[in-house]
């Protein structure tokens, strides 16, 4: 593609009408809507000019004519464009195809797929050059095709690739053959996508191991469709060994698919399997053996099914010795405080906690957390822990000085007090967000909350 043509250019041919007449500039009226108009309304202005025309700021006041200036400027300059209506985007559809904005800078592009503007998204991504596009987002409910045929044509520089789309099954051919083309992709995004299943991702899988074996990060979050086949793909292809984060909570990939993507991804640092559908012990086992479990910084097993037992939950946990944050939350049963003690004994790093709706933790386990991880730990999350009482506040408010987040939704006055939450507060000088949630008299706890703030300015407390 030829090199982009220069924007017009704006100049003061004469005096400005303030400057001329010494009138003072208090910086309001006309030029104070340039300076607060949006991106969409500049460009819809700037979308009349031609390439050739000469722009002359005159008999004007000189801060109407900086701000246009500074408009003009700041829309050449952007990295990134957000579309969310038919008019945004067809007044940016105006700007490409009068060569007005060449946008050298822009590199990420986020659009809002549920406005029916296919035909102006299309023909602005095929207005750039084939490598300038860094990252794209794509969202709502996919209706027509043309941007997905338009990005594939221009995608050879795609790095990162989000599509949260709701849509019937045929989008997953589109997005397979856009997958194969995009060469220089280190992160997808494919959440909350029911044609995710796996012939996409088995298309993925080829598409790396033909053309992009730099793939580094891959979330398939609620994707029911991706199962163990798109699990076994993928452990089979070079990516496996490029993996550093997976997420793919509330997907079925089960006990196989687990085993196979632990084996090979030995350099995986984010892991999250909560709610995946047929994870049981045995998957669990095979993880725990896993060359990765050891380098994980960050490690989710929520929702965990009938299939799982704590000591199932123990055996990856007392492996994960690197884990800087570690979510169980909705395990009612398989967390207990043996799973606590594992946490608190390996994972001498640990700064986040969710056991939110762990309702088999007690007292015991959160002493064992706390004499053991006072010095790393800074947010904990107790939501409907129902197992907690006044003993396990007391033991938080003696030993954690590192707290700076607490939850203690569903629990303050049934069954915690409010004397060792006040502890907890006067005690840590560090916490800055405390929820205590609605449960008791709320007339109390309003008042309860107002006391700990106007004692600790900068406190936060939340329902």
């Amino acid at each position: 593609m030829a090199a982009p043509a220069a924007p017009p250019e704006f100049s003061a041919a004469t005096p400005a009408h303030g400057d001329a007449a010494g009138m003072p500039h208090s910086g309001c009226g006309s030029a104070a809507i340039w300076k607060s108009s949006s991106t969409g309304a500049l460009g819809h202005v700037f979308g009349f000019l031609q390439l050739s025309e000469r722009v002359q700021a005159a008999a004007v006041c000189r801060a109407f004519r900086q701000a246009v200036c500074d408009a003009f400027r700041s829309l050449s300059s952007l990295d990134t464009v957000s579309f969310g209506s038919r008019e945004t985007a067809e007044s940016v559809c105006a700007w490409v195809k009068r060569a007005v904005f060449p946008w050298p800078q822009l590199t990420r592009l986020r659009v809002n797929l549920a406005v029916d503007a296919g035909a102006a998204y299309s023909e602005f991504i095929l207005a750039l050059p084939p490598d300038q596009l860094r990252a794209v987002s794509l969202h709502g409910l996919c209706r027509r095709s043309e941007v997905v045929e338009a990005l594939a044509e221009r995608c050879e520089g795609l790095e990162s690739l989000q599509f949260c789309l709701r849509g019937h099954q045929g989008h997953s051919v589109r997005f397979a053959s856009l997958l194969t083309r995009c060469s220089a992709l280190t992160q997808l995004d494919a959440t909350d996508c029911p044609f995710a299943n796996d012939g996409l991702l088995r298309a993925l899988a080829a598409a790396v191991a033909a053309a992009c074996p730099s793939l580094e990060r891959l979330e398939l979050r609620g994707s029911p469709g991706v199962g163990a086949d798109a699990m076994r793909a993928l452990a089979a292809s070079e990516c496996s060994a490029s993996l550093t984060s997976l997420q793919v909570p509330a997907t079925h990939i089960g006990d196989a698919g687990v085993a196979a993507m632990a084996a090979a991804c030995p350099g995986l640092r984010q892991l999250d399997l909560s709610s995946v559908r047929g994870l049981g012990d045995e998957g669990l086992a095979a993880l725990a053996a896993a060359e990765c479990v050891p380098r994980l910084s960050l490690l989710g097993l929520g929702g965990m099914g009938a299939g799982v037992t704590a000591g199932g939950l123990a055996s990856v946990v007392s492996r994960a010795i690197g884990l800087r944050t570690l979510k169980l939350p909705s395990n009612r049963f398989c967390v207990t405080d043996d799973v606590i003690r594992a946490a608190a004994s390996s994972c001498t790093g640990l700064a986040s906690l969710n056991l939110r709706g762990c309702g088999s933790v007690s007292d015991a386990g959160l002493l064992a957390l706390a004499t053991a991880r006072h010095a790393t730990l800074t947010s904990l999350e107790l939501e409907f822990c129902i197992g907690i009482s006044d003993a396990g506040v007391e033991a938080l408010a003696e030993h954690c000085m590192a707290l700076e987040a607490v939850s203690l939704r569903a629990l303050v006055l049934a069954p915690i007090s409010l004397a060792p939450v006040r502890a907890l507060v006067e005690r840590n000088t560090r916490l800055r967000s405390l929820i205590i949630g609605q449960a008791g008299d709320m007339a109390t706890l309003q008042a309860f909350a107002a006391s700990l703030v106007a004692a600790r300015p900068g406190l936060a407390v939340g329902w």
